[in-house]
C-alpha cells in the first residue's frame, strides 16, 4: 500500500508541475515582443505585441510588467497626430489587426459612449469625438457601444485606420507597449494568463495532497 501510494503521489506531482510549466510557457508566448528591439519615437520606445483574444486588463498588466533599457512599459497612450501615425505604421508593418491601447471609460459603468474616455498612466481625459487638443482620432461612427449601452469600455487601435471602442475579444490581435521614463504603476487588475495558470497548478497540487490524505 505504501509503495502504491508513493507512486501515485509521484505521478500526481509530475502532472501538477507539468501544468505549472505550461503556464510559464504560455506567459512567454503572450508577453514576447514582436521585435527584438522596440522602436523609438521621441524619447519613448514602442513595441507591438501579438496576443490574439487577450483581455484589456491582461494586456494592461502585461505592459506594466515589461521593461526596456530600464524604462517600464504601459499600454500605449497617444496624444498627438505624429505619435498616432508612428504607432499606426508600426502595427501596419507587423500586418496585425486591432490592438489594445491604454484608454478606457471612467467610470467603467459609463453608458454614454462619448463620455469618460481616459488614458492610463494618469495622462488625463480626452474626448469621445475627434479633436486636435486633447488629441483624439476615432474611426467613422466610433465610439458607439455597438453591443448596447455600456458594452464597449476600452479602446482599440487600427480599426478602419482610427480608434474604436471595443469589447469583442475575437477582434483583438494584441496590444501596443510604450516604454516611458514616467510610467506610473497605476493599476490593480486580474492576474495575467500566466498567473492564472500558475494558480490553477497550485489548486491542483492542494487537491492532490487532500486526495492522498483521504486514502
Amino acid at each position: 500500500m505504501a509503495i502504491a501510494e508513493s507512486l501515485w503521489t509521484e505521478v500526481s506531482m509530475r502532472r501538477v508541475f507539468r501544468n505549472l510549466l505550461c503556464g510559464l510557457v504560455l506567459s512567454v508566448v503572450v508577453s514576447s515582443p514582436a521585435w527584438a528591439t522596440p522602436i523609438q519615437f521621441g524619447t519613448h520606445y514602442y513595441d507591438v505585441i501579438a496576443a490574439p483574444g487577450l483581455t484589456w486588463d491582461a494586456a494592461r498588466a502585461a505592459a506594466l510588467g515589461g521593461f526596456y533599457l530600464g524604462l517600464q512599459g504601459h499600454l500605449v497612450t497617444i496624444t498627438s497626430l505624429a505619435e498616432d501615425t508612428a504607432v499606426f505604421n508600426m502595427i501596419q508593418q507587423r500586418g496585425l489587426g486591432e490592438m489594445w491601447a491604454g484608454a478606457y471609460q471612467n467610470p467603467i459603468t459609463q453608458t454614454n459612449p462619448q463620455l469618460g474616455w481616459t488614458w492610463v498612466n494618469f495622462e488625463g481625459a480626452f474626448p469621445g469625438v475627434n479633436s486636435v487638443s486633447p488629441y483624439a482620432h476615432w474611426a467613422g461612427g466610433e465610439p458607439n457601444d455597438f453591443y448596447g449601452p455600456g458594452s464597449e469600455q476600452y479602446m482599440g487601435l487600427n480599426f478602419n485606420s482610427g480608434w474604436n471602442d471595443e469589447a469583442a475579444l475575437q477582434n483583438i490581435a494584441g496590444y501596443v507597449i510604450e516604454y516611458d521614463p514616467t510610467t506610473v504603476n497605476d493599476v490593480v487588475t486580474p492576474e495575467p494568463a500566466s498567473l492564472v495558470l500558475f494558480g490553477s497548478g497550485l489548486v491542483a497540487l492542494v487537491a492532490a495532497v487532500r486526495r492522498r490524505r483521504s486514502l
